[in-house]
């Protein structure tokens, strides 16, 4: 995939836009037991809310139900679609959820969090 700009948004109502690629989502790791994700590489330096800064080149590892990731054309994901494959009590949440994600903003916000 190419990259681009990219807006992740999350259940706490935060999200973060920056350069970067969407890698994959899915299990991050072989294994029975292994944990569902998503990850991305940025392409630039990022202050990730309270975490720091992330170097180009670095990949995030998201929370599963992060909610959507966005490019210029419009979703790349949405977690429904997958929480099958969710850990027990990431489905959980998302069934005590049911509005997350379409209570989003259907078009994208135009400024950097």
């Amino acid at each position: 995939m190419p990259s681009e700009e990219l807006t992740v948004f999350y259940p706490s109502g935060k999200s973060l836009r920056f350069f970067g690629r969407f890698v994959k989502h899915g299990k991050l790791k072989n294994g029975q037991n292994a944990r569902y994700g998503v990850a991305i590489e940025s392409l630039e330096s990022v202050v990730v809310f309270d975490n720091g800064v992330v170097s180009p080149g670095s990949i995030l590892l998201l929370d599963e139900r992060c909610g959507v990731v966005r490019d210029q054309s419009g979703e790349i994901y949405t977690p429904r679609p997958h929480m099958h494959s969710f850990p027990s009590d990431v489905r959980a949440w998302m069934e005590t959820n049911p509005d997350w994600p379409a209570r989003l903003p259907q078009r994208r916000e135009s400024s950097h969090p």
